[in-house]
């Protein structure tokens, strides 16, 4: 997730954005709270993007308080004139990404606004904006949201195993199943392994070590030490060696093991 006013305002707001031409199928998510920031965002990304995506449900209390992800879950018109706005400039597909409100009602008129505005498709989190990630998801409301929309929907939350996946697909009957932390944890979720395969974790020390010049990141803050201690955990079945594992995490070390 990238912030829409940040990004347009000038070359150093951009500079977190990279990609190359293999990146492929690309969409990018923005944080906006006014079709202004969103609209002028997207035109200067879309030519090397294949969608863009509205954060419209993130529930850090930092980004309720400037306006953005679930602060926006209860104005649906202001959500359909963002899309709007982007899809009268840009020629590319844009996407929403929301929460479950209170009442279903609501969440069904979030998501008929933004169709009016001519969204191509919608992603919803099967939990409220105050519900811990510790909760069900509610399969229902996605359910309930795949088979009144027109638009392709993809169900997201609760989503740490492949099975997992083909359960939430199979109950709702969505278009597609999106994982967040449960990638990060595993990268190969989605081809079926429990746990993140040796090859995997060597094809990405790899890469790290081509394209990251400097690796003076904390290993709290190291995608690669999250895979590797969610493997220790899975392994010990203790937080406290797989943090120790992970904390091993270095470029050199993924390269000499």
């Amino acid at each position: 997730m990238m912030l829409a006013d940040v990004f347009r305002a000038s070359e150093f707001g951009r500079e977190d954005f990279t990609t190359n031409e293999r990146d492929t199928p690309l969409v990018l998510q923005f944080a906006a709270n006014n079709y202004k920031d969103f609209s002028e965002a997207a035109e200067i990304v879309a030519p090397y993007v294949d969608g863009l995506d509205l954060n419209c449900g993130c529930p850090q209390k930092w980004a309720i308080k400037e306006g953005y992800g679930s602060y926006l879950l209860d104005k649906p018109e202001k959500v359909a004139d963002m899309v709007r706005a982007v899809k009268n400039r840009v020629n590319i597909p844009c996407s929403i990404k929301i929460r479950k409100l209170n009442n279903p009602s609501d969440t069904i008129e979030l998501v008929r606004r933004a169709e009016a505005a001519n969204v191509d498709w919608i992603t919803i989190h099967g939990r409220t904006k105050k519900q811990s990630s510790s909760e069900p998801v509610d399969m229902d409301i996605i359910k309930l949201v795949k088979q009144v929309a027109t638009v392709p929907v993809i169900a997201n939350g609760g989503v740490f195993t492949f099975e997992q996946a083909s359960l939430l697909s199979q109950y709702t009957g969505v278009d597609a199943v999106m994982s967040a932390r449960g990638l990060l944890q595993n990268p190969a979720l989605f081809s079926g392994y429990d746990v993140t395969p040796l090859q995997c974790i060597k094809k990405f020390g790899i890469y790290q070590t081509k394209t990251i010049k400097s690796w003076s990141l904390p290993a709290s803050k190291s995608s690669s030490s999250r895979v590797h201690q969610e493997k220790a955990k899975k392994e010990f079945q203790t937080w406290n060696i797989a943090a120790l594992f992970g904390g091993l995490v270095s470029g050199s070390y993924l390269r000499d093991k």
